[in-house]
C-alpha cells in the first residue's frame, strides 16, 4: 500500500506469523486504568470469516496492526456491511518491554520515537485514504448494494485511540459497560444443558426477535466451540446464553485500591477464587435470550453454565440503556464481584458511509449489541 524510506504500510488478507506474534504480546487499556494481556487471542484469528489487516512495518520489524472484521450487521430492520476495529496494537513488542508496575513507575514514560510515526503527513494521509474508502472492501454484487459502516469500542479515558479515530472519521454514538457474574461455589441443573443440533435453528430465530430493536446484532460467533446453554421448564426453552472460556492476564488496575486487590485478593481464601490476576479465567456471555417475563431465570442459567465450564465468574457487555441490562438488575442476584465492581463506561465509536444524517440520528437512539467474541 505504502513505502516510504525504511516505513512500510501493507494491507493483508491473510494472518502470518509476525501478526500472530504482535497480537499475542499486545496489552491492552489504559496507563493508569486497567491493563491485560488477552492470553488466547491468537486462537480466535482462524475463527473469523473475514479479516484484513493494515500493517505497519519499519524494515523487517512489525510495529503494528488495525484489523477490520466484515460482517452483516442487523440495526433494527436494515441490514449493512459493517467492519469491525480490532486488533489495533500500535508499537505493542516496545510497550511490553517497557511495561513497569504502577510501583515502578516512578515518572511517565517517554514516547518512543517511533510513537510518532503515524503523524508524519505523509503515511497519515495515506492511512486516512483507506479509511475513507471502506467501502470498496465489499466484494460482492449483494454487499455493494448495502450501507457501509465500521466500528470500535474504545476506553473513554483512552485518549490516544479515541483521538486517532476521530481524525479517521469516527464518533462516539452509544456508551457500554460490563457486568460481572460471579459464584464462589456454582452449581449444575438438570435444567440447563448445551443446545442441541436441532434446537440451533429455533435459537437464531429468538435472538434475531429478540435483538429486532438494537443495531450491530450479528450471530456469527452464537454456537462457537457448541457453548451455547439453554435452560428448560417442562421441556421448553425459556433462556439461553453463549458462553466463551476466556483467559486474561491482569497486569494492573486502576485506582487507589488497585494495587493492593492485584497483591491481597489472590491471597485471600474463597474470595481469591473469583480473581487471580495472572490466570484471570471467566465465561464470556453474548446472545442472551429469555421469554417474555422469564427473566428471573437468568442467574440460575449463568450460574449452571459457569459450573459445566469449571468457572467461577461470567462477565458480559450491554448498552448502559439495554432493556436486557434492565431486566438483569431488576432480578439481581449477580454475586459479589457485581457489588464491589464500579462500572467504567466505554465509547462505542462509529464512521457512517452512505447514511443520511436522519439515518445516523436515528441509529444513535437504538441500544447497541456487544459481543463477547469481540471483546475478547
Amino acid at each position: 500500500m505504502l513505502r516510504f524510506h525504511d516505513l512500510k504500510v501493507d494491507v493483508v488478507e491473510k494472518v502470518n506469523d509476525n501478526i500472530r506474534n504482535h497480537i499475542s504480546r499486545t496489552i491492552l487499556g489504559t496507563p493508569g486504568g486497567l491493563l491485560y494481556r488477552l492470553v488466547d487471542s491468537v486462537n480466535k484469528l482462524d475463527k473469523i470469516k473475514r479479516l484484513i489487516f493494515m500493517t505497519l512495518s519499519k524494515g523487517t520489524r512489525l510495529l503494528g496492526t488495525v484489523g477490520f472484521v466484515y460482517r452483516l450487521v442487523r440495526n433494527g430492520g436494515e441490514t449493512c456491511n459493517g467492519y469491525y476495529i480490532r486488533y489495533f496494537s500500535i508499537f505493542a513488542p516496545l510497550r511490553l518491554k517497557q511495561y513497569k508496575s504502577r510501583k515502578e513507575r516512578k515518572k511517565p514514560q517517554r514516547k518512543a520515537k517511533e510513537a510518532n510515526l503515524l503523524k508524519h503527513s505523509f503515511i497519515k494521509d495515506k492511512v486516512l485514504d483507506f479509511f475513507d474508502n471502506m467501502p470498496k472492501l465489499n466484494k460482492t454484487v449483494e454487499e455493494k448494494k448495502l450501507k457501509t459502516l465500521s466500528y470500535a469500542y474504545i476506553e473513554k479515558k483512552n485518549l490516544r485511540s479515541i483521538d486517532f479515530s476521530s481524525i479517521m472519521g469516527y464518533e462516539t454514538i452509544r456508551e457500554f459497560i460490563t457486568i460481572e457474574f460471579s459464584r464462589f461455589f456454582p452449581k449444575k441443573s438438570k435444567q440447563v444443558e448445551r443446545v442441541k443440533s436441532e434446537e440451533k435453528k429455533e435459537i437464531l430465530e429468538k435472538l434475531n426477535d429478540f435483538y429486532e430493536n438494537h443495531t450491530l446484532f450479528y450471530t456469527d460467533n452464537i454456537f462457537y466451540k457448541d457453548q451455547y446453554f439453554v435452560l428448560k421448564k417442562n421441556g421448553e426453552i425459556v433462556a439461553g446464553v453463549q458462553a466463551n472460556c476466556v483467559e486474561w492476564e491482569v497486569l494492573e488496575m486502576p485506582g487507589k485500591n488497585g494495587e493492593l486487590i492485584m497483591r491481597v485478593v489472590p491471597k485471600i481464601p474463597l474470595i481469591s477464587r473469583l480473581f487471580q490476576p495472572h490466570n484471570f479465567r471467566f465465561a464470556a456471555f453474548e446472545g442472551i435470550w429469555y421469554k417474555k417475563d422469564h427473566e428471573k431465570y437468568l442467574p440460575a442459567l449463568f450460574e449452571a453454565t459457569c459450573a459445566m465450564l469449571n468457572m467461577n465468574v461470567g462477565l458480559v457487555w450491554f448498552d448502559t440503556e439495554s432493556p436486557v441490562l434492565q431486566d438483569i438488575n431488576k432480578v439481581g442476584g449477580l454475586g459479589l464481584l457485581n457489588k464491589v465492581m464500579a462500572p467504567h463506561p466505554a465509547a462505542i465509536r462509529v464512521r457512517f458511509f452512505d447514511f443520511s444524517e436522519e439515518e445516523k440520528r436515528e441509529f444513535s437512539k437504538k441500544p447497541s449489541y456487544i459481543s463477547a467474541f469481540d471483546m475478547t
